[in-house]
């Protein structure tokens, strides 16, 4: 509810994330009573800042939003597979822009459903996340460049897991596998709404 009413709501009338307080003190989420989300067991619970403020846009010169995406080829040769990246002003990607990258063919991309049906119960989220894992690595034998973790289904008969979760779990599984660098992951999710929720992901794997 507080998120609903003090940053959903906000965020759809004015357009950006309300002002508020830094930290936390809600009770911690291992105590709660309330169902909380992955993110808040990784939240921090005082005002902490740093010197000089990450600022992109104020201090540009020594700081930046810009990322790369995509196949990550061997560092130590020098040829032209070392450009074959999609370089990005901010990691956060418009709807136009990933569906542009879903539908051009030099960048073949994997849909990962990341819902289940709701009769399966709790056991379904154990089902769905082997299903995800295997899937990812298919797809990577197949040629595909990236990997969309998705949770659009989600529907009064199909339940979401957490794309935290899968993309911190995909991209656990990938590295073990030694194939992590032959791919990008991205997300499209409902689910992330806070600017901790997005750092969260960038922090577990997501590109």
């Amino acid at each position: 509810v507080e998120d609903v009413e003090m940053q959903i709501i906000p965020m759809a009338i004015t357009g950006k994330e309300s002002l508020g307080s830094m930290g936390a003190d809600r009770a911690l989420p291992c105590v709660s009573t309330k169902p909380r989300l992955i993110y808040d067991y990784f939240k921090q619970q005082f005002a902490q800042v740093t010197n000089p403020p990450i600022d992109p846009i104020r201090e540009a010169k020594v700081m930046s939003l810009a990322c790369y995406i995509g196949p990550q080829p061997n560092i130590l040769l020098i040829n032209k597979t070392q450009a074959q990246r999609i370089h990005l002003l901010t990691p956060m990607l418009s709807v136009s822009l990933l569906e542009s990258i879903k539908s051009s063919p030099d960048w073949a991309t994997a849909v990962l459903d990341v819902t289940y049906p709701l009769d399966l119960g709790p056991s379904g989220l154990v089902q769905t996340l082997d299903r995800v894992l295997r899937e990812a690595e298919e797809a990577i034998e197949e040629g595909f460049r990236v990997l969309l973790l998705s949770d659009r289904r989600v529907g009064a008969e199909r339940v979401g897991m957490s794309i935290a979760m899968a993309a911190a779990a995909v991209h656990q599984h990938l590295v073990q596998q030694q194939t992590r660098t032959r791919v990008a992951l991205l997300v499209e999710t409902a689910e992330a709404r806070m600017i901790h929720h997005f750092s969260f992901l960038l922090g577990f794997g997501v590109d």
